[in-house]
């Protein structure tokens, strides 16, 4: 089976330099809304677009019944992760 592999938008610098170094293709509505997002007095801002983005992205691919499942990369940050499954309603304390 293939997962597909999901990473949590933490910051924009961080976006940048991963996309960049793996030579990502991003969507270019997603790339104009992430230029948007670029300063640092917009850090809330960014981290709530990327949490909604992700969780949204996530539904449709599980809702889609073409994959058996999610892969997070978190990267030694797991709170979006964290936060990300809790707004899917994957974790219910």
């Amino acid at each position: 089976p293939i997962f597909p592999g999901i990473m949590p938008l933490n910051a924009y610098g961080g976006f940048k330099r991963m996309t960049g170094f793996c030579k990502t293709r991003i969507p270019p509505a997603l790339a104009a809304k992430v230029a948007e997002l670029s300063g640092d007095e917009q850090k809330a801002a960014f981290i709530e677009f990327g949490l909604q983005y992700i969780t949204d992205m996530c539904k449709k691919l599980v809702d889609s019944k073409l994959v058996p499942g999610l892969h997070f990369y978190a990267l030694n940050q797991a709170e979006r992760t964290f936060q990300i499954i809790t707004r899917l309603g994957y974790y219910m304390p």
